[in-house]
């Protein structure tokens, strides 16, 4: 969920299109990455749901397109855009923060929407990082379901797959760690991560980031975390 609150964003989109994100909008990121262009003053204010998480506050089943700013009014009818007035106008951070709060606060008052065990069990064991859960057979075993149930159940919960979610848990792992220099070689890093080789860490790094490792490592790019 995320509030512009001052100027907005170009978002890039493929084939050369694009177009300005709403000032207050809701957003699902998919395996790709985001390529925006500030078009003034930034002043940004967000909140991140866990995998899981937006069902579970909201009671709303249905799954956002991936990488596309839906209008809060849009998707949350006058409630959303009531929202989206309160936080804009709101003087500083802790104000659009206590606005967003009551708002999720009337959400779980209002549903009894409880995450399906299985999910929130694979969910909690991929963001652990924890090395006996790299394959959805031990995950969805883990978790006391078949793989194909499983893969069901995130594609409807979570909109991306339990491999997606692991693979981009480990790729986030993977930049916290470049953010805070806490390896001495790349090689040492994808072994860290729990990548099989180089050769998968790079791979997947690229297709995450548009970039490999090097590069990144190089640019001194900033990117957001999503499970922190």
């Amino acid at each position: 969920m995320v509030f512009h609150c001052a100027d907005s964003y170009w978002q890039y989109l493929d084939k050369g299109r694009g177009l300005i994100q709403p000032q207050a909008f809701l957003i699902r990121p998919s395996g790709q990455p985001l390529v925006l262009e500030a078009l003034g003053k930034s002043v940004l204010f967000a909140t991140r749901f866990q995998p899981h998480g937006w069902i579970q506050l909201t009671g709303l089943q249905e799954v956002l397109p991936a990488n596309m700013a839906l209008a809060l009014d849009v998707v949350l009818g006058a409630p959303g855009a009531a929202l989206a007035d309160a936080v804009l106008h709101a003087s500083c951070s802790a104000a659009r923060l206590a606005e967003v709060e009551a708002f999720l606060c009337r959400f779980l008052c209002r549903h009894e929407v409880r995450p399906d065990p299985a999910v929130q069990t694979a969910v909690k064991a991929i963001v652990s990082g924890n090395e006996a859960f790299r394959q959805v057979t031990a995950l969805a075993l883990h978790a006391g379901t078949s793989c194909r149930q499983l893969e069901r159940k995130f594609a409807r919960q979570v909109g991306i797959s339990p491999k997606q979610l692991i693979r981009l848990n480990r790729v986030q792992n993977a930049i916290r760690q470049m953010q805070s220099q806490s390896f001495s070689s790349l090689t040492e890093l994808a072994q860290q991560v729990h990548f099989y080789d180089q050769a998968h860490f790079i791979k997947d790094f690229k297709t995450l980031t548009h970039m490999t490792p090097r590069q990144f490592q190089q640019s001194q790019v900033q990117m957001s975390l999503f499970h922190t």
